[in-house]
């Protein structure tokens, strides 16, 4: 990976939903979590890339989705159409829209040398179902950047101090442990994130922790650990 894109802090998450659910129930949590951790993980790059000063017109992001069946890194020449990120731009919504309504979007970075996409199955951070359980209730432990998946298991907890507690009486776990994980909110807020970007990375976040809300409601979510740093 590049140096200018620090590897992200990656986690381990286990989760228990609850009983009764049909297979396909459990197969589309799934699927909708993997996408909602990719769609908040290249937000995150995105923040992180312009408050190092990437300009706006760096970013681009493909009109399609990546293929299902994609079985190498994705390649910006896989792509025909793309949308470029101009925070100018009498519709700058368009980028962003792309982002949370295609199933797997794509952003790549044009460093000047090559276009590398923000987001990659190959790429260590990356979700992965690294064990799973169907008898009822399910259980898996899921594993990718860290701070995607604390906003996402922790949605309803606005506040920055009542996540922490909830956490922290939920999981049994230090508060210090909690805090050490850096968390795509967190990354959107900094000051040096561009107003314009920031406007509509925190937008879309909302919209996608909202989306892994209900899913997390529908399925029962009701057991969540974090295991020590991967």
């Amino acid at each position: 990976m590049k140096d200018y894109l620090r590897e992200l802090e990656v986690e381990k998450l286990n989760i228990t939903g609850r009983e009764g659910l049909p297979f396909w129930t459990i197969i589309h949590f799934f699927e909708r979590t993997i996408a909602h951790h990719m769609k908040v993980t290249t937000i995150q790059r995105i923040c992180e890339l312009t408050a190092q000063g990437a300009p706006d017109n760096y970013f681009y992001i493909a009109k399609n989705s990546v293929d299902v069946y994609q079985d190498e890194r994705v390649e910006f020449n896989q792509f025909k159409d793309f949308k470029i990120l101009e925070s100018k731009d009498r519709h700058p919504e368009a980028f962003w829209d792309l982002i949370v309504n295609l199933k797997r979007p794509i952003v790549f970075f044009d460093d000047g040398i090559e276009r590398i996409p923000l987001y990659d199955f190959t790429y260590n951070e990356a979700l992965r179902i690294t064990s799973f359980k169907e008898n009822s209730p399910f259980n898996a432990n899921l594993e990718g950047a860290g701070g995607s998946l604390v906003d996402l298991f922790y949605a309803r907890e606005r506040e920055e101090r009542l996540r922490n507690e909830h956490l922290n009486n939920y999981l049994g776990q230090a508060t210090e442990n909690i805090e050490r994980i850096v968390r795509t909110s967190q990354v959107i807020e900094d000051p040096n994130t561009p107003a314009g970007v920031q406007y509509y990375a925190r937008m879309n976040l909302m919209k996608i922790m909202r989306a892994q809300d209900r899913l997390n409601e529908k399925v029962g979510i009701n057991d969540i650990h974090i295991d020590e740093r991967v």
